[in-house]
């Protein structure tokens, strides 16, 4: 799936993963060489584009052997067709059963080598992302959740969209994050929480004042990638009433949630969670991006203030780790001998 933001792009990866299809949701920035590698690596059939990457499409299908077919959206029977199609429930015949365990997305992450690599998305982990922050939210009919990040990526695409409309809430989409709308946008939309990653807090903190900052009606701002030195003057600053920061990865088996606001702070785990989650900062060598080990040849937990590496224990459930499409690329993320 290859498009811009809009509300056509969550009916159409939920559709298709409805019916048993798993969606790669494909980087609109990608040139054609690191497209071509997405395509390949999800071993794509179809792809269904918007008229605008068409040409990123093309260059990068020239080099593949075997092209997936390409329906560009907006240009073909897939815009024209939908109205025509029956309203019925589909049958057992047009949709196969879907488990929980079963691919659904494909969400690519940044590869050592600069080329992307496809972390593999469950039904099971689309259900988690959605209802706990749904929950850690507490999300309400009223709600309208401003988004303003890219869709392909697993807080834009489903934790940002899916958390709001589990609950009832709206989303607002916007096509792209701009610094200098992002404060009418809300203000106009009358939008009560938004979505944030990196350094668009930051980016907002630099930008100059404006009238409409004073406007809106947040009660909360949900994301990850908020310094502590950004925090407490974005939240004073803009009168954002509750922060909740949550760290995590999209391939990674494991979460953890600041509840508390705490600036700085990547989260903590509750006692009553400790035993069924087990997480646990190891000291690591940041050039060989390997942990540290001891005599013994097992990796030595952080003190207390200490940089370290988080880890999680792989379990069935919630700390399952599906990995990438790549085996190897899997293996490389297991550490064994903990």
């Amino acid at each position: 799936l290859l498009m811009g933001n809009c509300a056509d792009y969550a009916a159409i990866w939920l559709g298709l993963t409805r019916v048993g299809v798993v969606v790669a949701l494909l980087n609109t920035s990608l040139p054609p060489t690191a497209l071509a590698h997405s395509l390949l690596v999800a071993k794509a059939k179809h792809v269904i584009a918007s008229a605008e990457f068409s040409e990123t499409l093309r260059d990068a299908c020239t080099s593949l052997h075997q092209p997936p077919y390409q329906h560009l959206y907006g240009a073909d029977e897939t815009r024209h067709s939908p109205p025509a199609f029956s309203s019925l429930p589909l049958d057992a015949n047009e949709a196969r059963e879907v488990a929980l365990s079963d691919s659904a997305l494909y969400i690519y992450t940044s590869g050592t080598t600069g080329m992307p690599k496809a972390a593999v998305v469950t039904h099971r982990r689309l259900l988690y992302w959605s209802l706990w922050f749904s929950g850690l939210a507490d999300i309400r009919p009223q709600d309208r959740m401003y988004n303003c990040l890219p869709m392909y990526h697993s807080v834009g695409g489903v934790v940002a969209v899916w958390s709001a409309l589990l609950s009832g809430g709206s989303v607002v989409l916007r096509k792209r994050f701009s610094a200098s709308s992002f404060w009418s946008d809300v203000a106009a939309t009358q939008s009560t929480m938004f979505q944030y990653i990196g350094e668009l807090c930051r980016y907002l903190l630099n930008a100059p004042d404006c009238d409409a900052q004073r406007r809106h009606v947040l009660r909360l701002a949900i994301g990850n990638g908020l310094r502590a030195d950004v925090w407490t003057p974005f939240q004073n600053r803009f009168a954002i009433p509750r922060i909740l920061e949550f760290y995590a990865a999209t391939e990674s088996n494991f979460s953890l949630y600041n509840i508390e606001g705490e600036p700085g702070a990547i989260g903590r785990i509750p006692s009553f969670l400790a035993a069924k989650q087990q997480i646990a900062l190891v000291r690591s060598d940041d050039e060989l991006e390997q942990p540290l080990r001891d005599a013994a040849g097992r990796c030595v937990r952080c003190d207390v203030d200490e940089v370290g590496e988080a880890i999680a224990r792989i379990a069935p459930g919630a700390s399952r780790f599906d990995g990438y499409t790549s085996h190897e690329d899997s293996e490389k993320k297991i550490l064994r001998d903990v």
